[in-house]
């Protein structure tokens, strides 16, 4: 399965692109399309060109570690787990209730709203912005709704 056009719609109305390296809530270096810097990446700005490449690349990649986790999903929840995991990684997703839940034919899709924090200062905090995200995947997982954007 691939992510839908409208599944990166909707991931780029969440993620801002920036061209120069920022600090995100949690405090860790981002560029472009919401891609974390790792230890040792140069803190250089960026093209939209490498921006929009980065994000195809990253987008095909959750979508491909989703179909691993999760072989069968429609295309509304599917995308709704890509958009969840392209925000909070796939070591997450991988060790997630929500996964586990998807896996045994249980009730997931309450799940998303448990990922509404973020860590700042060592405290867990529940963000406003990830608490409207995770409602917006929440509701394009269980009603093919893809409105949800900020």
């Amino acid at each position: 399965m691939m992510p839908s056009p409208q599944c990166s719609l909707f991931i780029r109305g969440w993620e801002a692109c920036s061209l120069t390296p920022y600090r995100d809530q949690a405090g860790r270096w981002t560029i472009g399309w919401g891609h974390l810097l790792q230890p040792g990446d140069p803190l250089l700005p960026i093209t939209q060109a490498e921006a929009d490449a980065l994000f195809e690349y990253e987008l095909l990649h959750v979508g491909d570690a989703v179909d691993a986790l999760v072989p069968r999903l429609y295309q509304c929840e599917y995308d709704a787990c890509v958009s969840l995991v392209f925000n909070i990684g796939v070591g997450a997703f991988s060790r997630s209730t929500l996964l586990r839940r998807l896996n045994a034919g249980g009730d997931a899709a309450s799940q998303f709203l448990a990922w509404d924090k973020v860590t700042i200062g060592g405290v867990l905090t529940t963000s406003k912005g990830l608490h409207r995200r995770r409602y917006a995947e929440m509701m394009m997982f269980l009603y093919a709704d893809y409105s949800g954007r900020p």
